[in-house]
């Protein structure tokens, strides 16, 4: 045996021993991963899903070549996919894990990570983001509040219009764009402004009965946590008369 076989041996040996101790770590960060969101949903009286919810998109294009009908129930993913953008972007889109359920004044409840691909020639990249989402008994106009960015000055400053409330610290920290104006100051009124004022700077997203916040990356459970109570925080200070009116069942 000759020194240079006995260096390729070596190194393969080591590149071996590497991808043992990598997929080790990694059986290990997700076995962990698993354990703090069941805990998690059981601290929140929800359900853990392991294996995440499916993704179905009732507005694609192969949805045009079957009958089938979305899953029922509040594990579903249809409705939600069909409601956010986010959900239409790249391909290889999955929501896993994920935490779901009811609460006991109606709102169920969509906690999870996504992850999709975009593709350029011979490389993709991968994109993943932790999203909160409810499913509540109202109906929200279309509302988006994003953190200001120079994307959004540079489009003020051209002539791109936004909702103004009577909080300009608030008007400073978020660019609002709606599709009714008066639903929204609504919602938006100075004690709802003042609780998202103490919030981190969400990128939030409202259209139908749902209302949804999401970061980039895996948050951990704490992050999750502090999503879910972030959206619980803003629905209850939606004022009776906006639920009277709203309601799903208001005729």
């Amino acid at each position: 045996m000759n020194l240079d076989s006995v260096v390729i041996g070596l190194v393969v040996f080591l590149v071996f021993v590497l991808i043992v101790v990598l997929w080790v770590f990694s059986e290990n960060e997700r076995k962990r991963r698993e354990a703090e969101l069941s805990a998690l949903a059981e601290k929140l009286n929800l359900t853990f899903l392991e294996d995440g919810i499916p993704y179905e998109n009732p507005n694609g294009f192969f949805s045009l070549f079957t009958t089938a009908e979305p899953t029922d129930g509040p594990f579903n993913s249809g409705d939600f996919v069909a409601a956010f953008p986010l959900f239409n972007m790249g391909s290889g889109r999955t929501i896993s894990p994920a935490i779901v359920g009811q609460d006991n004044k109606g709102n169920s409840w969509f906690l999870f990570e996504y992850r999709y691909t975009v593709s350029t020639g011979k490389s993709s990249t991968t994109y993943r983001f932790t999203v909160a989402i409810v499913r509540t008994p109202i109906e929200f106009p279309e509302i988006a509040l994003q953190p200001e960015n120079v994307g959004h000055t540079l489009g003020k400053f051209l002539g791109m219009r936004e909702l103004q409330v009577e909080s300009e610290e608030f008007n400073e920290r978020y660019y609002v764009k709606t599709s009714d104006e008066k639903r929204s100051l609504d919602l938006l009124h100075p004690v709802a402004i003042e609780v998202l004022l103490r919030q981190p700077d969400y990128e939030w997203h409202m259209t139908g009965p749902f209302a949804m916040i999401h970061v980039t990356g895996s948050a951990d459970a704490d992050q999750i946590e502090q999503m879910k109570t972030c959206i619980d925080e803003f629905l209850s200070q939606i004022p009776t008369y906006y639920r009277q009116d709203y309601s799903q069942t208001h005729e």
